[in-house]
């Protein structure tokens, strides 16, 4: 109603909007900005609704079939669509439209072709939040297989190839932003727990517990509001879900030999409320990775000026409104030399048992906050090798029954060996590093066959399982 109040159409209001959104775009590919990315996603995404628009208003006839252009076409009356604005960027739409549809539709075969195969292996989605989340993997899936089909160089000098590639990526990002959107409802999980905890309160109260009833009262109460608090925090993400990688590859171009990767999208719901409610006391405060990127040095580059020169470079990178609100260093030297250099930052160390990154929390005008990780391209391989042992010590470590102690202990002691670089150039350090993985996997194998009577929940047990052929498989960088 507002368009047409305006004097305008539907289609003249969709090009316009297009047009604004690829001049941008071109502007900021010119000027090389961080920002171009994500400018020209939202270009594309205008012309899609722009062709949407158009093709509801008067569907076209169908574009002949042609060659892609290598660089933007005159505009012909031959070629101008119905409705279609009268510039180079229409007709050139306009002639690619045909393959550019087929590309989508190679995309989606794509990503039901790994859909197919897995299912052959893998259960059905017991709900749809769990569906959302194996399309996302479908097609990142999708896309791997095809990086493995066409080397970089290939897709380089391939049109072709290049778009089809971009029709995996934006259908990958589709399945993310659904799966994203998603994590604001509460998922039948949780309400499945909420209601076993009051089962026990019923139970209790038969019972004559008391105490018991009080427990599980309390423990109901924290799971609901764990509940509404995740959901207003992912809420608040959304907006800002992508404002940690545009900080990160700002940092990246001022720091030469440094890389940056992230997780794509934000945190997975399940796992946010199981690190609030198991491992966070049902602080939702404590939650402070919805949205995370990492920051990785050169090894040879001494560890207290990377993490500084990251924690500078991320402050110089932060968007209007946005705020550094934590720094949590991994040595007392880094804490230290922060402080000289960032004097306002509010600096924590926090020594771990041999593992070490900084960790920066980026708090945004709406109060979102995400996690900018700064880490040496050394330890984030120890990291990797060692995500096994660490799962297992995080399940065994809320446990004080000797078996399980005595278990965490030796992974404990063993993850301890996997972040210390020094034990590369020793032959003996070596040799025990692998003793103690032998210990502890042998340790841990013995607890699982013996795990239900020694009170560990049915969760743990899955998980320990699941990472024990990890750690005894597992080597030092």
């Amino acid at each position: 109603a507002a368009i047409k109040q305006a004097g305008m159409t539907p289609v003249d209001f969709a090009s316009g909007k297009w047009q604004m959104a690829d001049d941008y775009a071109a502007k900021l590919e010119a000027s090389g900005s961080p920002d171009a990315p994500q400018a020209r996603a939202h270009a594309n995404e205008m012309l899609r609704l722009f062709q949407e628009v158009q093709r509801r208003a008067a569907p076209p006839e169908p574009a002949p079939a042609a060659p892609e252009p290598t660089r933007r076409a005159a505009a012909s009356p031959q070629q101008q669509l119905p409705g279609a604005p009268k510039t180079h960027r229409a007709v050139e739409h306009a002639v690619e439209k045909a393959a550019e549809w087929a590309d989508r539709q190679g995309a989606e075969k794509a990503v039901e072709a790994v859909r197919t195969q897995k299912a052959q292996t893998r259960p059905a989605a017991k709900n749809k939040f769990e569906q959302l989340k194996f399309d996302v993997d479908d097609a990142r899936a999708a896309l791997e297989e095809f990086d493995k089909a066409h080397d970089k160089e290939a897709v380089a000098s391939s049109p072709e190839l290049q778009r089809q590639r971009a029709a995996l990526e934006k259908l990958k990002w589709e399945y993310i932003d659904k799966w994203d959107d998603s994590k604001l409802e509460v998922p039948d999980r949780e309400n499945d727990i909420l209601s076993e905890t009051r089962a026990e309160i019923e139970a209790a109260r038969a019972a004559g517990d008391a105490d018991r009833a009080a427990k599980a009262e309390e423990r109901a109460e924290n799971i609901r509001k764990v509940s509404d608090e995740l959901t207003e925090m992912f809420r608040a993400m959304l907006p800002h879900k992508n404002d940690i990688h545009k900080i990160g590859e700002s940092a990246k171009e001022k720091l030469p030999g440094w890389e940056y990767s992230a997780r794509e999208g934000m945190k997975g719901r399940e796992r946010a409320f199981d690190k609030t409610v198991d491992e966070n006391n049902f602080a939702t405060k404590d939650l402070k990775d919805l949205s995370g990127g990492t920051l990785t040095f050169p090894a040879k580059t001494n560890e207290v000026d990377g993490y500084v020169s990251g924690a500078v470079a991320v402050a110089q990178s932060l968007p209007p409104g946005a705020k550094i609100l934590r720094i949590k260093a991994p040595t007392k030297a880094a804490g230290e030399t922060l402080q000289r250099v960032l004097p306002d930052a509010n600096i924590q160390v926090d020594e771990k048992n041999g593992y070490r990154d900084l960790k920066l929390n980026v708090q945004y005008e709406n109060g979102a906050i995400a996690e900018m990780i700064v880490i040496s391209d050394w330890m984030s391989t120890a990291k990797k090798q060692g995500h096994h042992a660490y799962e297992i010590a995080r399940a065994l470590a809320k446990y004080s029954n000797p078996r399980a102690r005595e278990t965490w202990e030796l992974v404990d002691a063993y993850m301890t060996h996997i972040y210390d670089q020094t034990v590369v150039d020793s032959p003996e350090a070596r040799s025990a590093s692998e003793r103690l993985r032998a210990d502890a996997s042998s340790s841990l194998k013995g607890l699982l066959g013996d795990a239900k009577n020694l009170g560990l929940s049915s969760a743990d047990i899955d998980t320990l399982a699941k990472y024990l052929p990890g750690l005894q498989t597992s080597k030092h960088p």
